[in-house]
């Protein structure tokens, strides 16, 4: 084997030998021309990238066809929300402790930093070898001062890092006791169910609507299952996986995730039409505006956001929807404070409100985004 490391470069066809300084660069940097590592000549970009990441036309199309197949996939039956929702429950439980998000993973986290901030200046200074231990021994001696002057000041850095974190963890604990735990069965989707009119007139707005389109909270209405029968490019999302399940035996294209998720995962711009409905309203103001944010950015200029929304003296007989409003961290706004709210959020849209009165008791308010 030759010593010089140069000569084991050699080209995938065994040919000639090539060294560093003959070898150029197809990414997107090359060697200088004296073959010095440290020496980085910056190229520009392929002309199909950007600094920000768009793709390809290639690119886009592969990403096309797998979106296709992960639609066909859906509709198939192959991915029923309920085993979307056992992968999450088996990812959570595999995640090593301390490295997840929930109350039990800080306080291990915090254990074991707490631990980690113990510093041992007392270095071991056995060795196998003759007369290293003693050489070790004397400069131990020799660097003890300087190096206890500088674990006094290290110990006194942890020590008080430590308590900023203990007081941070009582401050956020605090503020995590006021706040509904995920996934309790507060404000559900269908704790107030939208009325057939009120489904059809939506259905009804949205059938000749072009692009792709999402129905947030789709098991508490029959706006999904309309729009689809005409043939819209439209999926749904809701949390109760029992009744994604039966939504997708029928063929329609639903997803097990919460409104507020489904919109900041979907690309900018990407969509012509969102309904809001369901468990968001009873959400806090906070969140609301969040959600109707995404919604914003997600549709395109000329989009439409349509919130379902239901009046304040709403008058509700059934226990669970009764519970369910109490219990929730938002409560039924009137209109005026919806008009107030999507101003607040973005003054892009135009702003179209129908009361249902005698037709349906829900309040449909149409945002049209007038610019991007």
């Amino acid at each position: 084997m030759t010593e010089d490391f140069k000569d084991q470069l050699t080209e995938a066809d065994g040919s000639k030998s090539q060294s560093v300084t003959e070898m150029e660069s197809t990414d997107f940097g090359s060697i200088s021309s004296g073959g010095h590592p440290d020496t980085f000549i910056a190229s520009p970009l392929p002309p199909e990238v950007s600094h920000y990441g768009s793709m390809s036309p290639f690119q886009e199309s592969i990403q096309a066809r797998i979106t296709q197949e992960v639609e066909r996939k859906r509709r198939a039956g192959v991915f029923p929300p309920t085993f979307e929702r056992r992968l999450r429950d088996s990812f959570e439980r595999l995640v090593p402790q301390g490295g997840g998000t929930s109350r039990e993973d800080f306080r291990s986290l915090f254990r074991s930093t707490d631990r980690a901030a113990f510093m041992d200046i007392d270095v071991p200074i056995a060795s196998n070898r003759r007369g290293v231990s003693k050489l070790k021994k004397v400069i131990r001696s020799l660097t003890a001062w300087y190096l206890n002057y500088l674990l006094q000041q290290i110990t006194n850095f942890s020590a008080n890092l430590m308590q900023l974190l203990a007081a941070m963890d009582l401050r956020i604990k605090t503020l995590e006791n006021r706040i509904p735990p995920q996934g309790r069965a507060v404000g559900s989707s269908i704790a107030i169910p939208i009325s057939e009119k009120a489904s059809a007139y939506v259905s009804g707005e949205l059938s000749n609507l072009p692009g792709r389109s999402i129905v947030t909270g789709c098991c508490s209405s029959n706006v999904l299952t309309a729009l689809f029968t005409t043939g819209a490019d439209v999926y749904g999302i809701d949390t109760d996986e029992t009744l994604l399940d039966q939504l997708q035996q029928r063929g329609l294209d639903v997803r097990l995730a919460s409104t507020l998720e489904e919109l900041e995962n979907v690309r900018p711009e990407s969509l012509s039409c969102v309904v809001l409905q369901g468990d968001y309203e009873l959400e806090s103001i906070s969140k609301i505006r969040k959600i109707i944010d995404s919604a914003a950015s997600a549709v395109g200029a000329g989009g439409k956001i349509v919130l379902v929304t239901h009046r304040p003296e709403l008058k509700l007989e059934d226990r669970r929807s009764i519970i369910a409003i109490d219990l929730a961290p938002g409560h039924l706004m009137h209109r005026e404070t919806w008009e107030e709210l999507l101003c607040m959020v973005t003054p892009k849209l135009s702003l179209e409100v129908r009361e249902g009165n005698n037709a349906f008791p829900e309040r449909i308010i149409i945002a049209t985004k007038l610019t991007n």
